[in-house]
């Protein structure tokens, strides 16, 4: 063998060793792409789950308040019919202060139940 086969044996395997390094660093380049890619998946797997677990709170507060909403408004109905005709014969024997009483509290309630239900409803940061 002459000198200038052992040159272009060399450079053959110089190439042939390039090629492998560049190969395996390919190789360690992927798998670092498919690790990053597992666990943006398990990320938005979570978040997704956190997602749907804050909708199923918000239903769940909603059905809540209508809950108690309904059962409110029921009382309040059965009140006003039971004990309005058993009382309307008392109500002008009551004193003038408790009146006035009874009339500011008729007068606030809306703005109270304005009150409660925008504290319900309000965004938590």
């Amino acid at each position: 063998m002459g000198k200038r086969d052992i040159e272009k044996d060399r450079a053959l395997e110089l190439e042939r060793v390039k090629k492998e390094q560049a190969i395996q660093a390919a190789d360690v380049e992927k798998e670092k792409v498919i690790q990053t890619a597992q666990v943006d998946r398990e990320k938005a797997v979570q978040v997704a789950q956190k997602q749907q677990e804050i909708e199923v709170a918000r239903k769940d507060a909603e059905r809540a308040l209508a809950e108690q909403a309904a059962a409110t408004f029921a009382v309040l109905l059965a009140c006003v019919c039971a004990a309005g005709p058993a009382l309307s014969g008392l109500w002008p024997r009551l004193p003038q202060s408790l009146l006035a009483g009874l009339d500011l509290g008729w007068k606030l309630a809306p703005w109270l139940g304005l009150g409660v239900v925008l504290h319900a409803l309000r965004r938590r940061a």
